[in-house]
């Protein structure tokens, strides 16, 4: 925990502070190693699940990217009582949630469906980058496909590119960080680091998978300007727009007796066939 209650103000932990939960109103010692960065610690054992759990410099460095009056930010549960603490909540209404070890589903669905009220809007951010398997999938993803960093895709089979338990099971997007670094610099020459980013869209009743790979620096920006949630749904459009513009060409081909592999129209031919021992004609099938 980064930050806690001395005399009423919410403060790092510097050496010889002891402080409130702010959430739990118990007692917490600070932490001020040489190893380990900075940190509020427990006095006790503590009931909440999230205080039990160890935060990493992987999760810390994420924080720091926002502003402190953004991070851990406690919203409450009217009907349960039952606090949360958000690692990121923006001026904007913006929840970003950092997560670094697995997650139990149920737990996962809570937190969605709490963080996604009273006007909020959700994001995952996923540390990949300890599990070499999962990013040799990611990669193979974006290789065989020839991914354009620019523009969002349809994902066909997600459960052979990217992690099962991170696929998304709502409309929370989940991004993927695996410390990719790709062959985008500017003019300073600086190397950008690549995120997927994995969401769920409904088009006439059916369910589809996009991915869209975000620029590290550009995804931070646009929460911190509010317009990430903006340029998730731009697009979304643009994906269905896509899927719009291919069953129009399916529907022009079907009707000039063609058929479509990749972008390229094939004619059907002709085939023959014996039947009660006379030989018909009729029927399509594709030329090979």
């Amino acid at each position: 925990m980064r930050f806690a209650l001395v005399d009423g103000q919410r403060r790092t932990a510097e050496k010889g502070l002891i402080g409130i939960c702010p959430a739990c109103g118990g007692p917490v010692l600070a932490k001020c190693g040489e190893k380990k960065a900075h940190h509020w610690a427990h006095k006790r054992q503590c009931s909440d699940t999230w205080a039990t759990g160890k935060e990493t410099d992987w999760h810390l460095g994420w924080k720091n990217c926002f502003p402190e009056a953004w991070q851990e930010r406690i919203l409450k549960d009217v009907q349960s009582g039952e606090k949360h603490i958000a690692d990121i909540l923006t001026e904007h209404n913006l929840v970003l949630e950092f997560q670094h070890s697995p997650i139990d589903p149920e737990e996962r669905r809570a937190r969605e469906y709490f963080y996604s009220q009273d006007g909020r809007r959700m994001v995952w951010v996923v540390d990949c980058t300890q599990h070499q398997r999962d990013l040799k999938r990611c990669w193979s993803y974006v290789e065989n496909y020839y991914i354009n960093i620019f523009r969002p895709s349809i994902v066909s089979f997600p459960d052979e590119f990217f992690p099962l338990k991170w696929i998304p099971i709502s409309y929370v997007p989940v991004v993927l960080d695996t410390g990719w670094l790709i062959n985008v610099y500017d003019k300073n020459g600086v190397c950008y680091c690549a995120m997927p980013c994995l969401f769920i869209f409904k088009f006439e009743n059916e369910y589809y998978l996009g991915c869209k790979l975000f620029l590290k620096d550009e995804f931070i920006k646009l929460a911190k300007s509010g317009k990430l949630w903006y340029e998730i749904e731009s697009n979304v459009i643009i994906l269905i727009n896509t899927i719009k513009a291919r069953r129009a060409a399916d529907k022009i081909a079907s009707r000039s007796g063609c058929y479509l592999l990749g972008s390229r129209r094939y004619p059907y031919r002709k085939k023959s066939y014996r039947g009660n021992g006379r030989r018909k004609i009729g029927g399509r099938s594709r030329r090979r």
